[in-house]
């Protein structure tokens, strides 16, 4: 177990963003195919990274928060090793410096072996987090996952990144910052796993070709899809009025009230 004072070392030298609650998951039967996507791929798949693109509000956060949740609940198959939400309208939250050094930093609470790797490096090298992002990305997390013995045996482990197009600063670092993500954790970390959702922007579209060893899906919902979603919700929203009170709810189960707003 890594001591008070390594913990504050962690929190002071890699100065981490501040923590991100993921968005409310999905309601019980929305984006039921995209889910079942992208837990396939965390489970099974080869490719280190998913790229989950789309417009604003096709419900790429939720669905993020929804395979973050699902993560938790897989036994020693899948261990959750980092959420970020990349918030532009708060400067601590979109910056691209510190985007590796908050990996970081949440991965050393995945294990304390990692933990301990990452204070050697940081005792080693006090100043890591003013050097480039790839010799950060390297030191900070490849080096002390691969430092591990027999780390992959514990389960595959799950990384988050949402919102990457609200992660801004200035177009050399976030392209610094793209251009790391998109190499991947390298094949000696197979195992480890990067979501990674955004609006389809054309420089992250450039570093995550579907060429590389990243797999891309567009959360474009088709209208079907997204009414399937609406009438869920407000099924949902009625039940739980319903709840309370027993009269409206003879009442919109009688005339299908879902049906008629949808």
């Amino acid at each position: 177990m890594l001591s008070d004072s390594e913990r504050a070392l962690l929190e002071l030298r890699l100065d981490p963003m501040p923590p991100s609650l993921p968005s409310q998951p999905c309601l019980p039967g929305t984006f039921q195919r995209i889910i079942s996507v992208i837990t396939s791929w965390l489970l099974e798949g080869e490719h280190q990274i998913f790229w989950l693109n789309g417009v604003a509000g096709s419900g790429k956060s939720t669905v993020a928060s929804t395979i973050w949740e699902k993560s938790g609940e897989m036994g020693d198959r899948v261990r959750r090793g980092a959420f970020i939400s990349f918030n532009r309208s708060e400067a601590e939250s979109s910056n691209p410096r510190k985007a590796i050094a908050t990996l970081a930093y949440q991965f050393s609470f995945l294990d304390d072996r990692i933990g301990a790797a990452i204070v050697n490096v940081l005792k080693a090298h006090p100043n890591i987090v003013e050097r480039s992002l790839p010799e950060q990305f390297s030191r900070l997390i490849v080096g002390p996952l691969e430092s591990i013995p027999g780390l992959e045996r514990s389960g595959r482990i799950a990384a988050v990144l949402d919102g990457l197009d609200e992660c801004s600063g200035s177009g050399e670092e976030r392209q610094e910052l793209l251009c790391v993500l998109s190499r991947g954790f390298g094949a000696n970390l197979q195992f480890t796993k990067l979501l990674v959702t955004s609006r389809w922007e054309p420089d992250i579209e450039a570093a995550f070709n579907p060429e590389t060893s990243i797999l891309v899906c567009s959360k474009d919902l088709s209208y079907r899809s997204a009414d399937d979603n609406v009438r869920r919700y407000i099924e949902y929203e009625l039940a739980d009025i319903g709840r309370e009170d027993a009269i409206f709810h003879q009442q919109y189960q009688k005339i299908d009230a879902a049906a008629r707003l949808t």
